[in-house]
């Protein structure tokens, strides 16, 4: 009986002596800890506190494939007035950004390659909160907030042309001009699980975009362009 006791309690030492890995915890990667700041190598990145930033472009700039930027719950904050975006990404494939606020950028996250996410931001004040410029992107599960629909512009979530095989989902949007805007005529993208309120224009997408389950309110315009499936899209 003794035997099997110490048997039972050593397994319980071992498994709460190992270390737990939780949502939102970082595993090793470089540290973020000032910015400006420019991904040259590909790998795993990470903040460990809040960050200001004053200059012009970006804050982050990731020059490389397969990076993940890592926000740890802190925040990249722009306290100049040229700064263009709190993230940005142009030529390298499989970027993902998540976890974290941005805000005060002209754009939170430019996701402008393909096979990028932006991932559970919080992502406030911005003039536009993610940009998507590549292919194969996602959007999901974000929390982005802007500066008002009666502002001169303001869009949420701004796929442009050149880009398809979207997909936006779960996202929690308001107080924009255009909380959702894909301007492309043939992007193929998909638009799931969305909470769009006190915009002017909720959702606006082209002809060959499919939406569903989506919930527009307070918005002068519910719903442009696009492909309602199914009943599940509501608004008032």
């Amino acid at each position: 009986m003794k035997t099997r006791l110490l048997k039972q309690n050593w397994k319980l030492i071992a498994f709460f002596g190992m270390p737990l890995l939780m949502p939102g915890l970082s595993v090793a990667g470089n540290v973020i800890a000032s910015l400006p700041y420019v991904i040259k190598s590909s790998g795993n990145y990470q903040l460990q506190s809040n960050l200001t930033y004053a200059g012009p472009l970006s804050a982050i700039t990731v020059e490389a494939p397969n990076v993940l930027i890592n926000l740890n719950g802190f925040s990249i904050t722009n306290i100049g007035s040229g700064a263009a975006f709190g993230v940005s990404v142009l030529k390298h494939t499989n970027l993902t950004v998540r976890s974290g606020m941005i805000s005060q950028f002209q754009v939170g996250v430019l996701l402008g390659s393909s096979q990028s996410r932006a991932i559970n931001l919080q992502l406030v004040n911005n003039d536009v909160g993610v940009q998507v410029l590549g292919k194969d992107c996602a959007v999901e599960e974000c929390f982005i907030v802007g500066k008002g629909s009666e502002s001169s512009f303001g869009i949420g979530v701004n796929i442009l042309k050149s880009s398809s095989a979207i997909l936006v989902k779960g996202n929690q949007v308001s107080e924009f001009v255009t909380g959702i805007l894909d301007s492309g005529d043939k992007s193929s993208s998909a638009f799931v699980g969305n909470y769009v309120a006190n915009s002017l224009y909720g959702i606006a997408l082209g002809p060959s975009d499919f939406y569903r389950e989506n919930v527009v309110t307070n918005c002068t315009v519910p719903f442009v362009g696009g492909n309602g499936i199914g009943t599940e899209n509501g608004g008032d």
